[in-house]
């Protein structure tokens, strides 16, 4: 038996975390998606409230992420949109940086490397800048030169952005001034700085009041060498300074390339995600706090790290969209995911998440799968099929328990009791094997409500997962 809950709607019931103690990755599913992408970049719009992806290895594509749904845009003079010849491709571009400058509203993106089908890439010492509808290049005369696997964070204190490293470059530090549309390289310090990197993380946190980098691959030698040292600049200074964790603290992110590091201003904390060291790849995932790297350990019942499915490895992207209060994580690995994860601040609620397998795994689940942000009203289709040779009747609907859910200590589920029922809608069966489908429009109730489908099949009483909804 393998009973089977669908729920289509114009709608994507984005997740919601119920209140508990730590940090719940949640996995969204939207109908339309990039189709996965690595070496990419990605940055989220204050001014326009929307996230962006462009590039990587299999496209030249810029894509548009609302919380809830992406949208494919057609900017004009998007960046390598050349043909390439024999026959006439699209040129793509991976492994450049990218930065939201919040002072001018842009995203700015710099480098990377231009590759037609068979072709080997051609490194790019382009800027290009994206206010959320056009692609516009900016050229200046001297700067870095062109390069690959760079990093660079924007300064919002000092109005600038910092470079670091790339591919074959020397250990330099440069500022790109957006505003001047100057270039300055910072002159080697007698203190020391970071060793010539590739690959590493940097992002700005407000916890060390600088831009801060981590680990890459040190090429100074004659092989590559994977590290984990932590460094912050500081714009004001123009000096680099080693970050040294409390003495006596064991726990230390291992030496990686390819991570992924974002400020969370929701939970006050650095969280540093993924990235690899030789043939090992990273799921962890670990936040600084204050003085110290602690690994952040998910819940035993989150389903997505219960299936080792959480945000992967090497070369993804980590954002804060500072509009919805989360982090949000996607793509990666070597051939491109195509998942997006999202880390809620502690304190804010979302609109869907899947709560626990249901009394008989094999009766169903129900997936937060849509493709918009739910409105109460907006209808809600639901179909249960498969169903046993047992006449019986099926409910399906919404209940409110408020903020602190209780669940029934046997089946881990939220039961649909007629007293808190909200538009519950009970339908009969009597053929085997056939499927029952309803409508109901979400509720406009206070406080997270809840959707389960609950069957008495013969007497024997089973109830599918739940999924949590919040609309407000």
């Amino acid at each position: 038996m393998n009973t089977k809950i669908t729920l289509a709607a114009s709608l994507l019931l984005s997740t919601a975390s119920v209140s508990q103690s730590g940090p719940v990755w949640e996995e969204r599913l939207p109908l339309t998606t990039p189709g996965g992408a690595a070496r990419h970049v990605m940055t989220h719009h204050s001014g326009t409230g929307k996230s962006y992806l462009y590039g990587g290895m299999n496209t030249n594509d810029t894509w548009e992420w609302d919380g809830c749904r992406w949208t494919l845009l057609s900017p004009p003079n998007s960046p390598s949109y050349a043909f390439c010849a024999n026959p006439p491709y699209t040129s793509r571009r991976e492994g450049m940086a990218a930065t939201y400058d919040s002072n001018r509203g842009v995203t700015s993106i710099y480098g990377g490397c231009i590759q037609c089908p068979g072709v080997i890439c051609a490194n790019t010492d382009e800027i290009w800048e994206f206010d959320g509808t056009t692609w516009t290049q900016v050229v200046i005369p001297m700067g870095p030169g062109a390069r690959i696997h760079h990093r660079w964070a924007y300064d919002p204190v000092a109005q600038v952005t910092v470079m670091f490293g790339g591919f074959g470059a020397p250990a330099d530090t440069w500022i790109y001034d957006g505003v001047a549309g100057t270039w300055t390289l910072v002159p080697p310090s007698p203190l020391g700085g970071p060793r010539p990197t590739e690959l590493h993380s940097m992002a700005y946190s407000p916890i060390h009041g600088g831009v801060v980098m981590f680990g890459g691959l040190d090429h100074s030698g004659s092989s590559t060498v994977a590290h984990s040292d932590f460094w912050v600049f500081s714009s004001a200074t123009m000096e680099w300074t080693p970050v040294v964790q409390i003495a006596g603290l064991p726990s230390y992110p291992e030496a990686r390339e390819g991570s992924a590091m974002c400020y969370h201003p929701g939970r006050q904390s650095l969280i540093l995600a993924g990235g690899s060291q030789g043939n090992t790849n990273y799921d962890d995932v670990w936040e600084w706090r204050v003085d110290r790297w602690e690994e952040i350990t998910p819940y035993a019942n989150n389903p997505a790290w219960q299936d080792s499915h959480s945000p992967r490895g090497t070369h993804q992207t980590l954002i804060y969209d500072d509009t919805r209060q989360e982090m949000i994580a996607y793509g990666g690995g070597g051939g491109g995911f195509d998942e997006v994860w999202v880390l809620p601040s502690e304190a804010v609620s979302r609109s869907c998440r899947q709560l626990g397998p249901g009394t008989v795994a094999a009766h169903g689940q129900v997936e937060c799968r849509f493709d918009q942000c739910p409105q109460a009203g907006m209808p809600l289709a639901m179909t249960i099929s498969n169903l046993p040779a047992v006449p019986a009747g099926v409910v399906f609907g919404f209940v409110s328990l408020g903020t602190t859910p209780t669940y029934p200590p046997m089946t881990g589920q939220i039961h649909l009791d007629a007293t808190v029922a909200y538009l519950a809608h009970t339908l009969p069966y009597t053929q085997p094997n056939t499927s029952i489908s309803t409508t109901l429009a979400i509720p406009n109730i206070p406080g997270p409500i809840y959707y389960q489908a609950v069957g008495d099949f013969g007497g024997n009483v089973i109830y599918t997962n739940s999924v949590a909804m919040n609309i407000n």
